[in-house]
């Protein structure tokens, strides 16, 4: 996982391939490949928009998130990382995209009028992964490469399995290779803006509240 503080690329609404790695997992290869044939008959003069949705947490209006949440990846790696009760100090300014169901359907259905191919559906001032993750267990800190280490070894024997490939990934990553990909939403946002669309989101204590307990 690369950081902040390694070089960064831009992704705007306008980008597709930027040499970014979307080879390794078989879920964005996917989508890689299916927005390219979209892509391709909106060439050929097919009416359609592509529609690239943020990371979705709980509702807007009031927290609520998806029955199932264990199925959910974010979801796994929020509750690995608060059960370990540290984060790598590369990680706690990076910031975490949430964006609510309830608003991101909102924003998608204005949008079809749009007059951009492309949006970027995600928060447009999305808190640090640290502010996320105490939004959860306000008991996290940050912590360096020793001391994570240690956690490590002390809790992946007592959690539950579940938990483990996100922390495993997380004990092989030291946060010093790699380029950041810094995606942004700027034409979607001034888009919303023409509309008059209301793009208050609210904070990660209430978009998190079902993370907790």
């Amino acid at each position: 996982m690369a950081t902040q503080d390694a070089p960064f690329a831009e992704f705007t609404e306008a980008d597709y391939d930027i040499g970014q790695n979307w080879e390794d997992n078989i879920y964005v290869k996917s989508k890689f490949f299916a927005e390219n044939l979209v892509k391709e008959e909106i060439e050929k003069g097919m009416q359609a928009k592509i529609f690239r949705l943020g990371r979705l947490v709980g509702r807007n209006s009031d927290g609520r998130f998806q029955k199932n949440p264990e199925t959910n990846s974010f979801y796994l790696h929020v509750q690995g990382l608060c059960r370990l009760g540290v984060i790598p100090d590369h990680m706690k300014q990076v910031p975490v995209d949430l964006m609510p169901v309830d608003l991101a359907a909102k924003e998608v259905a204005a949008l079809t009028k749009g007059s951009h191919p492309v949006y970027h559906i995600m928060s447009h001032n999305p808190p640090t992964m640290l502010e996320g993750l105490r939004a959860v267990n306000g008991q996290v800190n940050p912590a360096g490469e020793e001391e994570m280490e240690y956690r490590l070894r002390q809790v992946m024997k007592e959690l539950p399995g579940q938990f483990l490939p996100f922390l495993m990934e997380l004990k092989m990553d030291k946060g010093s290779e790699g380029t950041f990909v810094k995606v942004t939403n700027d034409v979607t946002v001034q888009q919303l803006r023409d509309f008059g669309f209301d793009m208050e989101i609210s904070g990660p204590e209430q978009l998190l509240k079902e993370f907790r307990g």
